[in-house]
């Protein structure tokens, strides 16, 4: 399944015209494959052993490139680093408030929330990324027994 999402996503920015060099399709096969909304750093760690020519920069002009076309979304984190996810497949997060875990949603339709925009502002629609805020259960656990002290 990951080696068929990354040929439609290399297919999609062959279309857009740019280049497929060894750095972008690394960067990308790791963010297709490890769905852990990694920070720049922590896919610049992950790869650079298996290339000595990738640097933090590549990957951050990379993921910035990827940003651009939407096949990737940046997401804040509480540990002030944005994180990064893939996003061929439109779905929303919720990242807990208190730890910065970031789930991911896919069971939901961007149509009338996209539509509902449209209608009210007349803007032409492109995208959309969408962030849900709460306590994850494990950290509603640990809250509760600081509670009971």
């Amino acid at each position: 399944m990951a080696n068929h999402e990354l040929e439609n996503a290399i297919d999609f920015l062959r279309q857009k015209g740019l280049r497929i060099t060894s750095q972008r399709s690394q960067i990308l096969n790791y963010l297709i494959t490890e769905q852990n909304h990694p920070t720049a750093e922590m896919i610049f760690n992950a790869l650079k052993s298996s290339d000595a020519n990738l640097s933090l920069a590549t990957v951050y002009n990379t993921l910035d490139l990827f940003i651009t076309h939407h096949l990737v979304v940046n997401l804040p984190g509480n540990d002030d680093k944005q994180h990064f996810d893939y996003f061929a497949h439109p779905h929303y997060h919720v990242i807990c408030s208190e730890c910065g875990r970031i789930e991911d949603v896919f069971d939901f339709s961007f149509e009338p929330l996209l539509k509902h925009a449209q209608t009210n502002t007349n803007y032409q629609i492109n995208h959309a990324a969408v962030e849900v805020f709460g306590v994850c259960p494990n950290c509603q656990i640990k809250l509760n027994k600081k509670a009971d002290y």
